[in-house]
């Protein structure tokens, strides 16, 4: 399965289902993108946890232009990545833990 994401303020992306857990795992991968990536793939799981339930990420990725690709990486790229990441997680928490 695959699905489109219109991105905000700008940019697209299509991300096909390349693993299936029912209730425990879906990995993505990165299939059509306006992003400077060679690719993208990730592993999300939900697991057990003493009392609750642990989110954990597996995420891959290599970015296009050689060593300014790189540069970028490290600079920009890597660092809006965790804190998008980190704020769908904190939502999603937000949201199971609501009950709505």
């Amino acid at each position: 399965a695959e699905r489109a994401c219109d991105l905000h303020p700008k940019g697209r992306v299509v991300e096909r289902v390349t693993h299936w857990e029912p209730g425990r795992a879906v990995g993505f991968e990165v299939a059509q993108s306006d992003w400077p990536i060679h690719f993208m793939r990730w592993v999300t799981r939900i697991l057990p946890d003493a009392g609750g339930t642990r989110i954990q990420q597996d995420l891959e990725y290599r970015v296009k232009f050689g060593p300014m690709g790189w540069l970028l990486d490290r600079l920009v790229m890597k660092r809006k990545l965790t804190a998008t990441l980190d704020d769908v997680f904190a939502r999603l928490a937000r949201h199971a833990e609501s009950g709505t």
